[in-house]
């Protein structure tokens, strides 16, 4: 069937070649039937192998076919066949009333078309009547034979013999031998060669000279075959022998030695004769090409079948009754070359018939090769057997990954981004042809492969601080991989991928807390921190910078890391700088990509210095003893010297908490008016104010320094001018 209304549908070729076959297509059923042009005849050629060519057009592209078509021809019994003057008028044939009975006086030429046919040779009926039995056949030997004598004077002497040649189908022909019997005379003649043996090559004829056979004496001779046969004759006057009929010794092997019976006799002297024996050897020709069944072999297997499988065995003959050694020959493709052998008449595999290559699959999956068959003639005669060998897919190999087993997607990518793709391998024919699923780690969904690439997708945005990897299961299929579409015969593999998500910043500083205030004294050493800001953040690649973005008057304070420092530079001098008492600072916290703000109130604590150092007059108390005797307890002497240190220590630590107490408060009373910049360090050269430098060292006066003070934080003792407020560590 086709849908082009035209197509081309044509014989290409018909091997052997003949134009016995036609092509009709019918286009009202969309048909073609291949018809006889001729009679075939099964024993002239069993088969033909026909050659149909289809092309197809439509509108986008031509399609084209060929196939090749057996044609057996079937063997049909048909009837011998008698020699054409046997069957009329009759062949006539001359005996010597002397010939010895059971001598065969002619030789019946009969064939059948049919192979392997066996002729039966009868005689049916004799004239005059009554005289049947003096004729009989031998079966199966085509000899016409007599039972006894003859008597020229006494006896019959002419005889028409009805002869039927049958086939054990019970199909025959015809014929008449007409018998004369000749008088023998006392007087012989003699030939030159009594005897002679010819040999002469089959296919010749008819009328072409085989011998000549002459009488040593004699006048007026005339020469005749006393066992007349239609494949040689004699010529009366010169006895010079021909061929009758063309000569097949494979169509007639009888033919590959005949004995003729040569009488001379002389026609001036009646009963002057003489007879000559002459042996025909025919030589067989090599003149027929073997003949195989079958003439060609279309098989198909599976790609499995085993090595030594028998594909088919040959059966080829020869119909020459010699040279008919057959010998065997494989001539393989390039797809081929090893893949047969042959064992004896068995074409056998002999390598594996692979399914799965490009190769094949350009060759449309068919092994061919061709098996030369030749005979043993010279020169010999060959005959090429296609052979094609189909193969169909059988599931061989389970799919494998070669990786990678790790894929690395950023996190917050959009749906439906592609992160890798998972590539499966089959070596099966049609290679990688594969269906992915996920069937394990997805849930809740977050991924999708594609069935058939394997390329893995998203389903929505990942969140690397919820979820830092996947483990995925995915399962391979494959798919058409073996004429049986049963699934059990698929193959199925599960192997785990990795889904690594990439952190990405995308999460603000969070800082807590967000709100500091917190007191400090102007005098605050610079390497000790006001407050640390303590920040966290989701994202764990982030790295935070930390900056005073506000509120920083007079540039007092600076970041050192998350700590917030005070540069120990606070000024209250009303005639000078006089820095505020709060500082509301602003501190942007930074991951590179968001900003978060803290704010810090910070409150300075002016120092205060003491009021200057006063004499404390000392009052003198007496002191009255009593002492009241009742008795007493002596220690030992051991216990009053400890009793005596920890008493002399209660004292010593009692009156120096005194004297500290009595310090803070007269700290507390004192009102400097000014704090300066930080307090000179002991034995430093610096000074300020109206302050210079006597001989390398500071003036210890009471012009400069009117007070004493102890610094609450350091512990250290300083000197003060209450008037500069100036200080200078002790």
């Amino acid at each position: 069937m086709t849908a082009d209304p035209n197509p081309k549908v044509e014989i290409v070729s018909v091997v052997p070649a003949t134009n016995a076959f036609n092509l009709v297509y019918d286009k009202s059923l969309s048909t073609a039937s291949i018809t006889l042009a001729a009679t075939l005849d099964f024993e002239t050629q069993p088969w033909y192998t026909i050659t149909v060519y289809v092309e197809d057009y439509n509108l986008t592209s031509v399609t084209n076919i060929s196939a090749n078509i057996l044609v057996r021809v079937l063997d049909v019994n048909e009837p011998p066949q008698c020699e054409p003057q046997l069957v009329s008028p009759g062949v006539t044939v001359q005996v010597r009333e002397d010939i010895s009975p059971g001598t065969s006086i002619y030789v019946v030429l009969a064939s059948d078309p049919d192979h392997n046919s066996v002729l039966q040779y009868n005689v049916s009926d004799a004239l005059p009547s009554g005289s049947a039995n003096r004729f009989r056949f031998l079966n199966p030997s085509p000899s016409l034979l007599n039972t006894g004598s003859f008597n020229y004077q006494k006896g019959d002497t002419n005889f028409i013999v009805s002869v039927v040649v049958e086939d054990q189908f019970g199909l025959k022909c015809t014929g008449t031998v007409h018998v004369e019997i000749l008088p023998v005379k006392n007087t012989l003649l003699n030939f030159t060669f009594p005897v002679q043996n010819v040999t002469i090559k089959e296919n010749i004829g008819p009328d072409i000279y085989v011998t000549k056979v002459t009488a040593s004496s004699g006048t007026n001779l005339r020469y005749h075959l006393v066992t007349p046969s239609v494949s040689f004759w004699i010529d009366q006057g010169s006895g010079i022998i021909r061929t009758g009929m063309h000569l097949d010794v494979d169509k007639t092997p009888s033919l590959t030695y005949t004995m003729l019976l040569v009488r001379v006799y002389s026609a001036d002297s009646s009963g002057t004769s003489g007879t000559a024996t002459v042996n025909v050897f025919v030589l067989d020709v090599n003149d027929n090409f073997p003949v195989c069944d079958p003439p060609s072999f279309l098989v198909e297997v599976k790609e499995t079948e085993p090595i030594g499988t028998v594909l088919t065995t040959l059966k080829c003959s020869d119909a020459d009754i010699t040279n008919n050694t057959l010998s065997y020959e494989i001539v393989p493709d390039i797809n081929s070359l090893d893949k047969f052998r042959l064992t004896g008449n068995n074409l056998e595999i002999n390598d594996t018939l692979d399914y799965d290559s490009e190769e094949i699959a350009r060759a449309n999956f068919q092994y061919k090769a061709s098996i030369i068959v030749t005979d043993s003639g010279v020169p010999p005669l060959s005959i090429s057997i296609p052979i094609q060998v189909g193969v169909y897919p059988v599931n061989e190999f389970k799919p494998t990954f070669p990786g990678p087993f790790f894929f690395d997607v950023l996190e917050n990518r959009a749906a439906h981004t592609v992160i890798g793709s998972v590539n499966g391998q089959d070596r099966d024919w049609e290679f990688n042809n594969l269906h992915y699923s996920i069937i394990g780690g997805n849930i809740p969904p977050v991924f999708y492969i594609d069935m058939k690439s394997g390329t893995i997708h998203l389903l929505g945005s990942l969140d690397f601080e919820m979820k830092r990897s996947y483990e995925l299961n995915i399962q391979v299929v494959d798919i058409d991989q073996d004429r049986d579409p049963d699934p059990l015969k698929q193959n199925t593999v599960n192997q785990l991928f990795t889904v690594q998500v990439q952190d990405e910043n995308d999460n603000p500083p969070v800082c807590n807390p967000p709100f500091h205030e917190t007191t400090i004294y102007s005098t605050l050493s610079a390497r000790d921190p006001v407050l640390t800001v303590t920040c966290t953040d989701r994202d764990i690649t982030s790295v935070h910078t930390f900056r005073i973005s506000g509120g920083n008057e007079n540039n007092r304070f600076t970041m050192n890391g998350n700590q917030l420092m005070s540069r120990n530079t606070f000024s209250y001098n009303p005639a000078g700088v006089m820095d505020p008492l709060t500082f509301d600072l602003s501190i942007q916290v930074s991951d590179g990509v968001f900003i978060t703000s803290v704010k810090v109130i910070v409150h300075v604590v002016p120092w205060t210095t003491t009021s200057p150092t006063t004499t404390t007059p000392l009052v003198t108390r007496s002191i009255k003893t009593v002492t009241v005797l009742q008795g007493y307890w002596e220690p030992e002497p051991w216990f009053v010297a400890i009793l005596t240190i920890s008493v002399a220590l209660a004292i010593g630590t009692t009156a120096l908490l005194i004297w500290k107490i009595l310090q803070c408060t007269s700290l507390s009373k004192a009102s400097p008016p000014e704090m300066t910049a930080p307090l000179v360090q002991q034995g430093s050269s610096e000074t300020t104010g109206n302050t210079g430098a006597e001989n390398g060292g500071f003036r210890t006066n009471s012009q400069y320094f009117d007070g004493r003070a102890q610094d609450p934080v350091s512990g250290r003792t300083y000197l003060f001018n209450s008037n500069t407020g100036e200080r200078r560590w002790v």
